[in-house]
């Protein structure tokens, strides 16, 4: 900066000072008049600061803002029901999508059906399904569901159980760990067959599977998968039952520990197997009279 500018600003100072310092008359005029000068100036930055901040605007009360807070915390209620809504469609779609993708490359013949009421007790494990006669369900037709036994398998159909009673639009079904619902099963990688059958048990434990009736001599490792091994009670061969868990020797016969394949406690939908009808020859005509 040139001196004749720092000389300058020096000057203007010293005036300020001498003329806030004297209180006269002609001091005050000054002064007022320098005020006014700058008031424009306060004013105009008084107003762009309000318009940045916002502080122009009314001051809200206790009450509006415990309103607005109320009004803001039930809107967020309803937005994270809208998302627990969205996820559980989304949800519902991919597994629809997964059993569509099942059904089309299975070589099965599969009826699919939704769960629509379980029964589960100790007496008894079961559900209802909404399909029926008029849907092509038989008697005794095999239920199952995808599974994939091992993280590099591909998926397989699962025994869940078998039809008990029909109706017309409605159906119940007996779940694989009740003990009326048997099934042939051998143990993969051996010879060894047996009767797979639930347990009763007390509510308070979870449903055993056991295949029971193993030769003695048989020895079953546990994590070995287990299939149906032939049209026992209609189910067809090559069905998978569940994984052995635990293996028990026995001096007449021997038995093996059984965890069910399909998840009982997460079944929304389920596939029925179609069952082949035998058509029925007609019987032959009366003889004519002699």
């Amino acid at each position: 900066m040139k001196k004749l500018n720092l000389l300058a600003l020096a000057l203007f100072v010293a005036a300020l000072g001498w003329v806030y310092t004297f209180n006269n008359d002609i001091t005050r005029t000054i002064q007022n008049r320098i005020s006014a000068f700058f008031a424009a100036f306060k004013k105009t930055g008084a107003s762009a600061q309000d318009a940045i901040t916002g502080a122009s605007e009314a001051k809200m009360t206790s009450e509006q803002l415990r309103a607005l807070n109320n009004k803001l915390a039930i809107e967020n209620a309803e937005l994270k029901i809208y998302r627990s809504q969205v996820e559980s469609l989304q949800g519902e779609v991919k597994r629809l999508s997964e059993l569509l993708k099942f059904d089309e490359r299975s070589p099965l013949a599969l009826i699919p059906a939704k769960i629509i009421v379980r029964k589960v007790s100790a007496w008894h494990h079961g559900a209802t399904i909404d399909r029926g006669s008029r849907h092509g369900i038989q008697a005794g037709s095999p239920i199952v569901v995808p599974v994939r036994p091992r993280p590099d398998a591909p998926e397989q159909p699962a025994l869940v159980g078998r039809i008990l009673r029909i109706g017309e639009n409605e159906s119940e079904i007996l779940f694989i760990t009740d003990e009326l619902c048997k099934v042939s099963g051998r143990v993969e990688g051996s010879v060894f067959k047996g009767i797979l059958e639930g347990v009763r048990v007390s509510t308070s434990r979870r449903p055993e599977l056991r295949l029971r009736y193993l030769s003695r001599e048989a020895t079953v490792e546990k994590e070995r998968l287990v299939y149906s091994s032939d049209t026992t009670n209609r189910f067809p061969p090559d069905i998978l039952l569940g994984t052995v868990v635990d293996f028990r020797p026995g001096d007449a016969s021997s038995e093996a520990i059984v965890e069910p394949a399909a998840n009982l406690d997460d079944l929304p939908y389920v596939f029925v197997l179609e069952q082949k009808v035998e058509a029925k020859s007609a019987p032959p005509p009366p003889a004519d009279p002699p």
